[in-house]
């Protein structure tokens, strides 16, 4: 999976030329996104924020609680 986030940081991007640097954004933003993409950028937030088990699967994140509670986070593509 690609980091697509427009905050990313990256050491060999900053020292490459501007004109390098225009062509790979271009590429970032023609690039197709998968649900799964989505889930395992999630996941990582929930994991800081929540006590718990979270699970990622093709088309679901699943956040089970401490105490049994269970959730579940649908990523699904809009037509």
């Amino acid at each position: 999976m690609k980091n697509l986030s427009k905050n990313q940081l990256n050491k060999d991007v900053m020292s490459q030329t501007n004109d390098k640097i225009k062509v790979e954004n271009k590429a970032v933003a023609n690039e197709r996104v998968t649900t799964e993409d989505i889930l395992y950028s999630l996941k990582p937030l929930l994991d800081e924020y929540f006590v718990g088990t979270i699970s990622c699967g093709k088309t679901a994140l699943t956040y089970q609680t401490t105490n049994g509670q269970s959730f579940r986070i649908t990523v699904t593509k809009e037509a």
